[in-house]
Order: structure tokens, then sequence, then C-alpha cells
């Protein structure tokens, strides 16, 4: 008999939720630990794409600044060539070079001017020769 009411004892405390009533945080670290959302693993579309052509976009660009203040028609071809292979390095791998661009615009700015310069200095020259 005393058995049998030490069972329903232990039922009736199992059923009862005087453990949650008397410290209702004793199970609240067990239940957030599995409400929580796993934790942050970066996958291939967020981790940053590594850019091929980046380098020699930059190298364009600087020689391309170079050219500006040394010009000669040369230096700004280089800086023209290697701002287009940076470019297209970058675009085969869908990611936008804006140095690489830059460069491009710069170096052919400069090829313009220097051309145009170049004429400009050529008619004067012949101008003045046959006045």
């Amino acid at each position: 008999m005393d058995e049998t009411k030490n069972d329903n004892n232990i039922e009736a405390a199992s059923n009862d939720n005087s453990i949650n009533k008397i410290s209702p945080n004793i199970a609240a670290p067990a239940q957030e630990i599995i409400n929580q959302p796993p934790p942050f693993q970066p996958s291939q579309t967020t981790l940053k794409k590594e850019d091929p052509g980046r380098t020699v976009g930059i190298i364009g660009l600087v020689v391309g600044i170079i050219g500006i203040i040394f010009p000669v028609m040369p230096v700004n071809v280089v800086g023209l060539i290697l701002s287009i292979i940076g470019y297209k390095k970058s675009k085969d791998v869908n990611i936008k070079n804006v140095l690489a661009l830059v460069g491009i615009w710069l170096n052919a700015i400069m090829i313009v001017i220097i051309f145009a310069a170049a004429i400009t200095l050529i008619i004067m020259f012949l101008v003045w020769q046959y006045k």
C-alpha cells in the first residue's frame, strides 16, 4: 500500500509543474538553446569572389596617371591596353572593376588629347614654314 502511495505521489509531482512554479528559469536556458537558429556559416554566394582583373586594372590606371604627367602616346596606349585586359578579366567572372573602367576612360581621353595636340603642332609648323 505504501508503494502505491509513493507511485501516485511521483506521478502527481511529474504531472504538476511545481518545479517551473518555484523557479521557472530552470527550464528556460534549455528551451532557448533549442529555439536558437544555427550559427552563421557563410555560403559560396556570400563569400567575396576573387577579382582576377583588379591588379591589371590598377596598373592600367597608374600608367594612365603617369601618362598625364608625361604625355607620351605609347604610355597611354599601354595603359589603355592594360585597363581593357583588367576590365575583361573582371567581367568574365561578373565583377565590376571600376578602377579598370576609369583607366580605360583616362587613357582614351589622353590619347585623343595627345593626338589632337600633335596634329595642331604639325599644322602650326606647316603654316609657319610656308609663311
